[in-house]
Order: C-alpha cells, then structure tokens, then sequence
C-alpha cells in the first residue's frame, strides 16, 4: 500500500482496512508529549502500520515492537527496513507475565487475533498452535517511556500486573481490551484499579470496529465477547522526561 510518507507491504485487506481506520483516520495511538524523540513501547505489531505512523508524527521517535508470529514479524521486520526507520526496531517475542516458551493461538480466520489465551479457540475460531518465546515488559521499562501501546488479544492484565511496579516510567497508555470466551470477569476492573493507584487518568470506550458492529440496540450485546480500548494517562508525569 502506497502512504503519503512511504511504502508498507501488508497481509490481507482486512487487517489492513481495520489499521488504516484506527491508526491513520481515528488516530487511536495519537499523543502528545513535550519530548522530541520520544521512547515508545509496541506490544502487538502485526505488520508494522504503527510504527510507520509514529515515525510520521514523531520522526526522531525510538520504537521497540513485539510481534510473536513469525511472518507478521517478516512483514513488520521489513517494513521498517524499506522506509528506512532507523530508530525502529522489531522483536520477535510475546509478551506475558512469565518469560520462555508458550503455546500461542493463531487465528486461521483473523491474523490480527493471535493469542496467548485459548479465547478465539473457545469461540469456535479454527486455530494453529505454535510455540513462541516470551519476555516479560517490565525488562523494557527501566528508562521513560512516553507511549506504551499494549494490545496482546487478552493477556493485557498478566502484562500490566508483571510491569506494575514500573509503570511511573510510562507517561501514556494505550490498551485494547479483550472479555468474554473464557476469559476471567473480573480483569476490566482489575486493570482500572492497577492504573488508578499506579497515577492514571483513564477513559474508556469501545473499540471502534466493535462500535460499529453494536451500536444499535446495544443492550442486546452484554452477554457477549467485546473489544475495548482505554487511554490512560501519568497525572504525575514530569514535564522534562
């Protein structure tokens, strides 16, 4: 797909209609920071569409990106290197609250829907079982970062109780949610009351394709698997980091 500020191979039209919605029309993964080379945080790169609108908006940025699935992580791997993002790179890990070897889920239906949790499996999804190594994200949060952006399709709560204890080195937080299909209740709440005693501002929403889909009579949709997305923000956060 040809940008307005580069090239970027992709996978398959779907995923690519969905990104281009989020991150380039509803510039979901936007902030603002006074730091002219900001560190940012990608956890969930498929193929590499944030990193090319980061480096847009903030051409001295210095990302690191995750991305587990090895051909997402190519595609990604070499996105980066065409477009000659220099400040980029991309790692080929999971993120979870243990590191090492785990059994992921891969969506033969959705490539944008790859988990360490069972959840697309338990919702009738045909699925291929690889084995992926982890790290855990607090390895990556020893200096500040201004943008952590967490969508890990349900593992999202495991990787922000292992990092919580640097979490004040985080300044913005992006977070996709994922409820239902076997997963715990409870983990919404759970991840609201970490950020708000860690310092953060939170606002929540659905997640725009998911909005979409249930915007009408959306009662009717409680009982169901969602998506949802929260913005957080450091209220403690110092203006010269």
């Amino acid at each position: 797909v040809l940008l307005r500020h580069g090239r970027m191979r992709f996978l398959d039209r779907e995923s690519l209609w969905v990104t281009l919605h989020e991150i380039l029309v509803n510039e979901e993964y936007y902030f603002e920071t006074e730091n002219r080379r900001p560190r940012i945080i990608d956890c969930g790169a498929h193929f590499g569409l944030a990193i090319y609108y980061w480096q847009t908006l903030y051409p001295g940025a210095r990302v690191t990106s995750f991305e587990p699935v090895d051909f997402l992580y190519q595609i990604a791997r070499d996105n980066v290197a065409k477009n000659g993002f220099s400040d980029a790179e991309v790692l080929p890990y999971a993120l979870s609250d243990e590191p090492g070897e785990a059994t992921f889920y891969l969506s033969r239906e959705d490539s944008m829907a790859g988990s360490l949790t069972a959840r697309r499996k338990n919702s009738g999804d045909s699925v291929s079982e690889i084995s992926v190594e982890c790290r855990q994200l607090s390895e990556y949060l020893d200096e500040p970062v201004h943008l952590l952006k967490l969508d890990v399709e349900g593992s999202e709560d495991r990787v922000l109780q292992e990092a919580a204890s640097k979490l004040e080195n985080v300044q913005h937080i992006f977070c996709e949610y994922h409820h239902g299909h076997g997963l715990p209740t409870n983990r919404l709440a759970e991840i609201l009351a970490l950020l708000d005693q860690k310092g953060f501002d939170v606002h929540v929403a659905k997640s725009s394709e998911y909005q979409k889909n249930t915007s009408e009579r959306a009662m009717t949709f409680v009982h169901t698997g969602y998506s949802a997305v929260l913005w957080a923000k450091n209220r403690n956060w110092p203006r010269y980091r």
